[in-house]
């Protein structure tokens, strides 16, 4: 009986902690602190704290345990801080979008930055890039974090990740002048599967939503990619129930066929789950087509380097910095002093 209370204390721990980010460094101090917990109050006959503590845990971790059973829960409809809009629905789905002003009232019109969150298109938090989003705005930018369709939640694949973030930038551009934001200077953002989605709404034609104002552009002006998936063949055999047999129709680095818009990547070198070589690849591409393409590799560093928390934040104010300085060699923003 003890050594189940603890197998079940430390599995719903880490799956607990697997809800919470979409980076799993992390994973192996959460089994410590978990059976440790575990064990103390059996080591003292705890057993109503133990059944206590693990119920605690259960409770914390329905979301995720939903998520291994395809059942994830949805996305919140607000955040606070932000004013929500809904940017597409249908019968079955609502879509939106977080909005966060910034404070700065110098320009009526602002550029505006949308974030894709990560999750391999099976998953995902609208906070992932909550902390991206909130130095933004601080810095003169609308910054807009964006819900879209995945496998655990809706039963959708990657096109209809891909068909949400076209219509989420068009639906941005389109109501710019609500919004205050300059509809020549929208950045599309995002990491991982997210990077790939914020990627392809500037190189893969199609994919469009035949009811939206197809007038309106969905390509965005610049792109920020962390660790982005931009050579999908070379993954579609382990991911078939989101990229199907149509890896290469959405894969940014094989549809590159123009100049494209100014890109930043920041990429880690030791990344296991998209290797470095990809986004190479993509920019020296990108730079033979005529393109602006500024890559940034990170030593040591794995898949999701870049978010907040990870390695006690090794990587995240680099990482900003960087990002803070594209936009300010865009003319987006303003030198800090």
């Amino acid at each position: 009986m003890e050594k189940e209370l603890v197998t079940i204390s430390w599995l719903l721990g880490v799956r607990l902690y697997d809800n919470q980010t979409t980076n799993n460094n992390n994973s192996a101090t959460l089994f410590k602190i978990s059976t440790s917990i575990g064990k103390f109050f059996m080591k003292r006959n705890y057993i109503k704290l133990n059944l206590a503590w693990v119920s605690l845990i259960s409770s914390m971790a329905i979301f995720p345990l939903n998520d291994a059973m395809g059942q994830l829960a949805p996305n919140p409809d607000f955040l606070s801080g932000a004013k929500s809009y809904t940017y597409k629905s249908d019968e079955d789905i609502s879509l939106r979008l977080h909005v966060f002003e910034s404070p700065n009232q110098s320009l009526s019109i602002k550029p505006a930055i949308v974030f894709f969150f990560g999750g391999g298109w099976r998953q995902g938090r609208i906070t992932h890039f909550l902390p991206h989003a909130e130095y933004l705005r601080n810095r003169g930018m609308v910054s807009i974090l964006a819900d879209y369709r995945v496998l655990n939640r809706h039963g959708t694949d990657a096109r209809v990740a891909l068909s949400d973030a076209k219509s989420a930038i068009r639906w941005v551009r389109e109501n710019s002048a609500v919004l205050g934001i300059d509809p020549s200077k929208i950045v599309a953002a995002g990491g991982s599967a997210g990077g790939h989605l914020a990627a392809a709404t500037s190189v893969v034609r199609g994919f469009e939503n035949p009811k939206e104002n197809l007038s309106v552009s969905s390509k965005p002006n610049a792109l920020a990619l962390f660790n982005p998936g931009l050579d999908l063949p070379s993954r579609a055999d382990t991911r078939r129930a989101v990229l199907g047999d149509f890896a290469l129709e959405i894969s940014p680095l094989h549809q590159l066929s123009d100049n494209s818009v100014p890109t930043l990547i920041q990429h880690g070198i030791d990344d296991r789950t998209v290797p470095f070589s990809d986004a190479e690849s993509y920019c020296q591409k990108l730079e033979q087509l005529g393109g602006k393409c500024t890559l940034f590799g990170y030593e040591e560093a794995d898949h999701g380097f870049f978010n907040k928390g990870v390695e006690d934040d090794r990587w995240f104010p680099i990482t900003l910095d960087r990002l803070d300085k594209f936009l300010v060699q865009l003319g987006y923003i303003d030198r800090q002093e």
